[in-house]
């Protein structure tokens, strides 16, 4: 695995989604699917008012509470044993407290594998989804498909499957060395958090090298049907990106001309050539997944990562960069 060069853009906030919700908050539970070991995950906190924060871990018994200054960026690193592996339930749910709204994000971190995600607050959470991931490529390096309960009493359902039972902070884990999940549904009776990962993967499957890569996922309602996107800097072998659907009959356009009709869990992939501005358009509500390609695509130094690409209507006015 080549060392991931990679940019984190922090802002002050996701502007507002489609169901009247944003990624500024004071409560957020999340989780810290497993990059390849040993790795370092770090929460993120940016603030736009002097803000009191608590990051606990409560499976861990472990807190801080720190002062984020406005306009500034503070990190707490999260103690030994935070990183969620293998299939099943546990108790590492990552929960984040504030006195004013805040934007988070994780960074999961190790020499040669390193990716992030933007942190989604619990009242920007739903109770349906569909994720959008990769395949695995390495089946020592799986796939996983990742569920934060924000309350007692939590029952979700995967692909329609068996109903499985969570409290507040409790998460529930699929791990798989040979399935992608993208397609599958998520839902439950009350808000969940949910992330998809892969440990480390190439990207395509036959390049060289792999990294690990995370998102967390929106909601279908926060979905959009307008999204501009453009290629990552310094690459010159192009980028991969996925169209998910969660409608029958989606159409779905690149800069005017269609480029797929899909099914309800259907997705199209494709490689955009490296320079290019795209205008993607559907009829119906999608989910647009950007993959950085390894290094061997076009002898960059750069390797996989994942980022979902936001609706152009959710853009805002202001960043911090870190």
């Amino acid at each position: 695995m080549k060392k991931l060069l990679s940019l984190l853009l922090l802002s002050f906030g996701l502007a507002t989604l489609s169901f009247g919700q944003d990624s500024y908050g004071q409560e957020f539970w999340i989780a810290a699917p497993s990059n390849a070991t040993p790795a370092v995950a770090e929460v993120y906190i940016t603030a736009q008012s002097t803000a009191t924060v608590t990051v606990a871990m409560p499976g861990l018994t472990f807190t801080t509470t720190i002062t984020v200054n406005a306009g500034t960026l503070q990190k707490v690193t999260l103690p030994t044993g935070h990183q969620i592996s293998g299939s099943g339930t546990s108790n590492l749910g990552i929960h984040i407290t504030s006195n004013v709204d805040i934007t988070v994000y994780l960074m999961n971190e190790r020499a040669f594998s390193t990716d992030a995600y933007l942190a989604l607050p619990v009242d920007a959470l739903g109770v349906d989804y569909r994720a959008l991931s990769y395949a695995p490529s390495i089946p020592t390096y799986p796939s996983q498909l990742t569920v934060v309960a924000t309350e007692n009493g939590t029952t979700i359902s995967i692909n329609s499957g068996s109903s499985i039972s969570l409290s507040e902070g409790q998460v529930y884990q699929l791990s798989s060395g040979s399935i992608d999940y993208t397609g599958y549904t998520v839902t439950s009776n009350k808000p969940i958090a949910v992330f998809t990962s892969i440990v480390a993967v190439n990207i395509p499957g036959a390049i060289f090298a792999a990294d690990h890569i995370v998102e967390q996922m929106p909601p279908t309602t926060a979905w959009g049907t307008s999204f501009i996107a453009t290629s990552l800097a310094t690459r010159t072998g192009g980028d991969i990106f996925r169209f998910l659907a969660n409608d029958n009959a989606t159409q779905v356009s690149v800069n005017g001309s269609v480029v797929a009709t899909l099914a309800a869990g259907q997705f199209y992939q494709t490689s955009l050539a490296s320079g290019g501005i795209y205008h993607i358009t559907s009829n119906n509500p999608i989910l647009v997944g950007q993959y950085a390609k390894g290094q061997s695509a076009d002898g960059v130094v750069a390797d996989p990562l994942f980022a979902l690409v936001p609706p152009d209507d959710q853009f805002l006015t202001n960043y911090i960069i870190s």
